[in-house]
């Protein structure tokens, strides 16, 4: 079962690891939050070695964000912070994990001192076995992830998807 974390936070100045920049973390004496960190980076270790840890990445800053909008008169950008919220997402990682019970366990580990840690099941796009995913009309063929997608397709787990021709 797939699981996304989704990390919040908002460290002043923004910067990562986000405990090195947030109110909550700074007020804990040193000793306490170097154990913290060592205990965060012995968990990515072991949780990569288990093959629950499929990936994840640390976000920039959210004064450098541009969301773009549909509309019917044309895609509407708009520079960031766009939310009103003082916590912005700060960064994510993916699990594959054998039960929510789990899942939730490891959450409970990811979140720190002035984050808010969101555990949400990933949407998994099943494979039919003739190349086609059941929830959308497109066909899936194996490859690295580490080559762009061909013709703007994209990346779904171990999966590339492109277009129907």
């Amino acid at each position: 079962m797939k699981y996304v974390i989704l990390i919040h936070s908002n460290p002043q100045p923004w910067g990562h690891p986000t405990g090195d920049f947030v109110a909550e973390a700074l007020a804990r004496p040193t000793e306490e939050r170097e154990r913290g960190g060592a205990a965060f980076d012995a968990m990515l270790e072991e949780l990569s070695r288990s093959g629950e840890l499929k990936g994840g990445e640390a976000l920039g800053d959210p004064a450098a964000a541009r969301l773009y909008r549909w509309d019917v008169a044309g895609t509407v950008a708009t520079d960031g912070p766009y939310a009103e919220s003082k916590e912005h997402l700060a960064g994510f990682f993916l699990l594959d994990v054998a039960t929510r019970e789990r899942a939730e366990e490891l959450a409970v580990r990811f979140a720190g001192p002035g984050d808010t840690v969101e555990l949400r099941p990933a949407h998994v796009w099943e494979d039919e076995g003739n190349g086609h995913c059941r929830s959308c009309d497109v066909r899936l063929s194996h490859a690295s992830h580490d080559r762009p997608p061909a013709h703007g397709g994209t990346l779904r787990g171990d999966l590339r998807v492109h277009p129907e021709r």
